[in-house]
């Protein structure tokens, strides 16, 4: 199943391995910027998932899963971070919240299936 996936990281390294990773089965974009990932989301919502780091200079990630949700409350998210399970979000926000390191393909399988819409 190929889904269209939107990817906001700071890191360089990660986000080119992301993207390599996930290129060849699904629609990926990625943003260094989550202003400019939020300025692309107010004009183009319709993804299958939206992943983003927590730790990011702009805007930490766990307001950014608040920014999208403002505009897409449907909208399913995996947040990864380096500091385990101590983001939390309410079930109805459809988060998923990963640790780093992260395996990107499974955090896609797992977000797109068990995250029910």
């Amino acid at each position: 199943m190929s889904a269209k996936i939107m990817i906001i990281e700071d890191d360089e390294d990660l986000r080119e391995l992301y993207q390599i990773e996930l290129q060849d089965l699904h629609n990926v974009i990625t943003f260094s910027s989550p202003v400019d990932a939020i300025n692309y989301y107010k004009e183009d919502s319709e993804f299958d998932l939206v992943i983003t780091d927590q730790d990011m200079p702009e805007i930490k990630g766990e307001e950014l899963v608040h920014k999208f949700k403002d505009i897409n409350e449907s909208q399913k998210i995996a947040l990864i971070t380096g500091y385990g399970f101590m983001v939390k979000f309410p079930p109805h926000f459809k988060v998923r919240v990963y640790p780093k390191p992260a395996n990107i393909k499974s955090i896609v399988s797992l977000s797109l299936i068990g995250i029910k819409k």
